[in-house]
């Protein structure tokens, strides 16, 4: 049997009743920290402060890569109508340009896009918007969108030619959901969508808000069908799944609440849907506050994340930490002479099975960092890569990284930069 055919059905075992989780142990496997490298950083765009006329500023999430090398990403304030933007920065000659492909008006089309965007089938654009759409579902401003962002049809190839946005779905709040948060969608091969809500589903445990729910969005004549595959009820399964979902070979998801019993997650494929197995709890120790999705290795099947608080020994600075039939905690931020703090994500993996993210504050000046965590024989070594001044360097950095063939690193920051509105950067070996 093949280890990942054995690892999908140990992990159809272990996600079932808690008191099959009674024997899982937790380990520790602290990692030592080095320190920083020679590093060569690089702003490659600074956004624009509040009241720019229409410019973008104040990004909220990570950067998509091309396969041109290229990015995509979403500003949460900005543009003509202020309700957030969809760029593209591109690599023109020496240097880089910015182009909105949208900007959101706040009614029906969706605001206030918190998370960043998926590339589809023919370069569409995917996304969400927390806000907006349905504007009598019950929540103020609306109950947020999914929406796909279109390409010209000509093959100019022009940035700055104008992309179609469509609402593809509204959210009404009960029973689909509402507010939909910081993860990107994830999609299969028939072109299914998946993501969280934080609130909305059904209403019964979680009063007029709900608990959140997990979705699938799936083609459907010549539109779309939602349909709710998880309805969190707070008691049981915690609520509030902030951080999106992650999808492995076999099409299972994987995700973790927020709020209440924090837990992990698993929904895996059974008939015509989906099962829903809570998985395990959240240590105090092994972290708290998360908000962002899971990595998964596809070589090892451990799942790596991020938690913004607890810790060991009382600290809350957050953590790092790995699944694989139990947590282990990979990092504890608060015990750290770098003193960074409330790492954002999620996380991303080299070829070496290294680890890189960032944290939003903590750093040598209180700014944020940019960090690696080696992989050396099983254990993990810490290096701070980075540390922001909040100045024209940027301040708060927030989302993924993103890295390219030659292990160069792409982020964004939500504050800092030569006009305060956040900055794009750019880190090479």
């Amino acid at each position: 049997m093949t280890r990942s055919k054995r690892y999908r059905e140990m992990m159809i075992s272990i996600a079932r009743p808690a008191a099959t989780l009674a024997g899982v142990g937790l380990t520790l496997s602290l990692a030592l920290i080095s320190t920083a490298q020679a590093q060569s950083f690089n702003v490659l765009f600074s956004f624009s402060g509040n009241g720019s006329n229409g410019a973008a500023y104040s990004p909220y999430n990570g950067l998509t890569m091309t396969p041109g090398g290229n990015f995509y990403g979403t500003t949460l304030k900005g543009g003509a109508y202020e309700r957030g933007t969809v760029y593209e920065l591109r690599h023109v000659g020496s240097g880089w340009v910015l182009s909105l492909l949208y900007e959101f008006q706040g009614g029906t089309d969706g605001a206030d896009p918190v998370a960043g965007v998926t590339i589809g089938p023919s370069g569409v654009l995917y996304g969400t918007t927390e806000i907006g759409g349905n504007q009598s579902c019950g929540v103020a401003g609306g109950c947020g969108t999914i929406y796909s962002l279109r390409p010209p049809a000509h093959a100019s190839g022009s940035a700055s030619a104008p992309w179609t946005e469509t609402v593809i779905y509204a959210f009404q709040g009960a029973p689909d959901g509402a507010r939909p948060q910081y993860g990107n969608l994830v999609y299969d091969a028939n072109s299914n969508f998946y993501g969280t809500t934080q609130f909305g589903g059904e209403l019964q445990d979680c009063g007029s808000s709900g608990c959140g729910t997990v979705y699938q969005l799936s083609p459907s004549g010549s539109g779309w069908k939602e349909s709710v595959l998880h309805s969190f009820n707070a008691h049981d399964d915690g609520s509030q799944p902030l951080g999106g979902i992650i999808r492995d070979q076999y099409n299972d998801l994987y995700g973790v609440t927020s709020v209440g019993n924090e837990n992990f997650f698993t929904l895996q494929p059974s008939g015509n849907g989906f099962e829903y197995y809570d998985v395990q709890g959240f240590y105090p120790n092994i972290g708290c506050d998360i908000d962002t999705s899971l990595l998964l290795d596809p070589n090892t099947f451990n799942l790596y994340g991020v938690a913004q608080g607890c810790g060991l020994d009382g600290s809350t600075s957050g953590t790092v930490f790995d699944w694989f039939y139990g947590f282990s905690l990979v990092y504890n931020f608060g015990t750290s002479r770098e003193g960074a703090s409330a790492p954002e994500g999620p996380l991303i993996e080299d070829s070496a099975t290294d680890l890189f993210g960032v944290s939003f504050s903590g750093g040598a000046y209180q700014q944020g960092n940019v960090y690696k965590m080696a992989d050396v024989h099983g254990n993990y070594v810490y290096t701070d890569l980075y540390d922001f001044t909040g100045g024209s360097d940027g301040a708060g950095p927030v989302g993924n990284l993103v890295m390219d063939a030659s292990g160069n690193l792409y982020g964004v920051t939500s504050g800092g930069g030569s006009h305060s509105g956040g900055v794009i950067f750019e880190i090479t070996p």
